[in-house]
């Protein structure tokens, strides 16, 4: 008796992203020009991280 083996694929389908979907633009908060050091900041960043980048950078240039 012969035996039979059924060989199943399996099909992966990657979902179609609409093509109306609007893009997530971020938005500047600040914008820091200092001695040809420029610094832009987004809206979202943590604040207190920003307040230390900022006065690293003010120190660095003073």
């Amino acid at each position: 008796m012969e035996e039979k083996q059924d060989i199943v694929e399996t099909i992966f389908k990657s979902k179609a992203t609409p093509a109306t979907k609007p893009l997530k633009r971020s938005h500047r908060s600040i914008e820091l020009n200092v001695k040809h050091i420029r610094l832009t900041l987004f809206q979202g960043v943590d604040s207190e991280l920003a307040a230390k980048i900022i006065t690293t950078v003010l120190d660095h240039v003073s």
